[in-house]
């Protein structure tokens, strides 16, 4: 048993994995993390008393808060510090956390190429951005990705000599399978944001199957971005004046229990994800490669099958009975012809893959960092 810390104040999902994961080895474990995280997290009991919470508080600025959590940690000296998200001030972490160079770091890498490629133009913003993401990195003693694409990627490509750990985002919580019935039940989760999913397709599906006479309903299971997801919320709200089987919701998150209830009851998990992604200063993203789409962790959650773009990278997680399409036609073609045999054979294959991610398989094969909180320093040392 040790001290365990973590850092996280973005991904509530990944946080709660690790918590799951961690329980295992009855660490004394303190989460930094903010409010809105805590909001999501609360909904599962079992962590409010065993976990110790320091949130940022509401007239808490971020750097204020990397202060704050920099004193504890060094009246706490904890056996392993987590830096499971850090989205802002790179470099304050990575000086705070200078005086601490005995203890061990493992940081996350969401967004890989983030904090390997140079910025497009030269704001001092984005040159402070990078600087910083660079110096936490140097500070890493291990990393720890989200999927075996991304560990290839940093092992092979970028040549990292840091040893990667893959834990996926999620674990398998077997739910009950929904019966195969029409209309087809169909959920594009996460945020709506027109730089992560091409929802162009997800309207092209609806007129289509409109047309056709065929029956199916589209959830858009998330909150609209401020800045990237308007034009997608009128397109929805035109589409509903005359049409009953496109849902979305009115607030800016979705929480968990709704999200979970809305998705075990989903036949399909579609994922019209975008091929490049921007996220911060003209840097590009690559699902499959350099950042792993949160909804892989919803499908090794649910186990519920899947719809993939045909030029999207398959993830060891995405099971043989994938739909996968080349066009919307060619998706709207293959819903068509599904029956119950079909359907049941797809998700039996999904049920299997999402399977193999059980609590016990994930914690055997990183059980050094689970059961003693020890990360090798070597590439290849573990989960290779």
């Amino acid at each position: 048993m040790g001290k365990l810390v973590i850092f996280d104040t973005e991904h509530f999902e990944v946080l709660a994995t690790l918590l799951r994961l961690f329980e295992s080895g009855g660490h004394v474990i303190t989460v930094y993390t903010d409010e809105g995280s805590f909001h999501q997290l609360r909904f599962n009991t079992r962590y409010l008393e065993s976990v110790h919470w320091e949130i940022r508080k509401a007239n808490e600025s971020r750097r204020a808060f990397i202060s704050r959590f920099a004193r504890q940690l060094r009246l706490s000296t904890p056996d392993l510090l987590f830096i499971s998200s850090a989205p802002d001030n790179h470099a304050l972490l990575a000086w705070k956390l200078r005086r601490l160079k005995e203890m061990p770091v493992l940081l996350t890498l969401h967004d890989i190429n983030s904090y390997f490629r140079t910025p497009s133009g030269w704001s001092l913003k984005s040159l402070v951005r990078a600087a910083g993401k660079k110096m936490l990195y140097r500070r890493a003693d291990a990393l720890h990705v989200l999927s075996g694409q991304q560990r290839r990627y940093l092992l092979s490509d970028l040549q990292v000599r840091k040893n990667v750990l893959v834990i996926p985002g999620a674990v398998h919580e077997p739910r009950v399978r929904p019966d195969f019935t029409r209309p087809l039940r169909i959920v594009v989760a996460g945020s709506v944001d027109d730089r992560r999913r091409d929802y162009s397709q997800v309207f092209r599906l609806l007129e289509v199957t409109a047309a056709s006479g065929a029956e199916l309903s589209v959830t858009l299971l998330g909150g609209f971005s401020p800045d990237h997801g308007t034009r997608i919320r009128e397109r929805c709200e035109a589409w509903s004046r005359n049409h009953t089987n496109l849902r979305f919701y009115d607030q800016p998150v979705v929480d968990q229990p709704e999200f979970d209830r809305v998705l075990a009851d989903s036949h399909f998990l579609w994922t019209p994800l975008q091929p490049g992604l921007v996220l911060e200063y003209g840097i590009t993203e690559e699902y499959g490669r350099s950042i792993s789409s949160g909804n892989t962790g919803d499908m090794i959650r649910m186990g519920c099958p899947v719809i993939l773009p045909s030029g999207l990278p398959m993830d060891e997680a995405h099971p043989a009975g994938s739909i996968r399409y080349a066009t919307v036609e060619d998706l709207a073609a293959q819903l068509a012809s599904l029956n119950s045999i079909l359907y049941n054979n797809m998700a039996d294959a999904a049920s299997a893959a999402a399977a193999d991610y059980s609590v016990t398989n994930v914690v055997n094969a990183n059980l050094p960092l689970f059961s003693t909180l020890v990360i090798s320093k070597k590439t290849g040392q573990e989960n290779s």
